[in-house]
């Protein structure tokens, strides 16, 4: 996993999630899906104005579709991608879905 690869540096790092999909993603869904990767990520959800100022900070995408038969009735189409900060929360990389973990290590170590 890639925190693994980090090894020490691994736990100086923050991982987090943020939901774009606050009305089914609630705090205990998030911690219970962030947990199958590891129990110190973290989650986060805002409400809309926050979301739409931070997606256009980093280019997310993120759009509410009606999805007929489903419980419900939508689906969240969104853009998929990791960013990399650095310790004063500035943009450095974005990573598009797919991207190795060793890459992503390496540039974090070169931090």
């Amino acid at each position: 996993m890639f925190k693994e690869q980090l090894g020490e540096l691994g736990e100086t790092v923050n991982f987090v999630f943020i939901s774009v999909d606050g009305t089914r993603d609630t705090p205990e869904l998030l911690a219970s899906h962030l947990k199958q990767f590891d129990p110190a990520f973290i989650g986060l959800q805002a409400d809309e104005a926050t979301l739409r100022r931070i997606g256009t900070s980093f280019g997310l995408y993120y759009q509410k579709q009606p999805l007929e038969g489903s419980a419900s009735g939508y689906t969240i189409d969104h853009s998929a991608a990791s960013y990399l900060l650095n310790a004063d929360g500035e943009l450095v990389m974005v990573y598009s879905y797919g991207t190795p973990a060793d890459v992503i290590a390496d540039d974090v170590q070169e931090m």
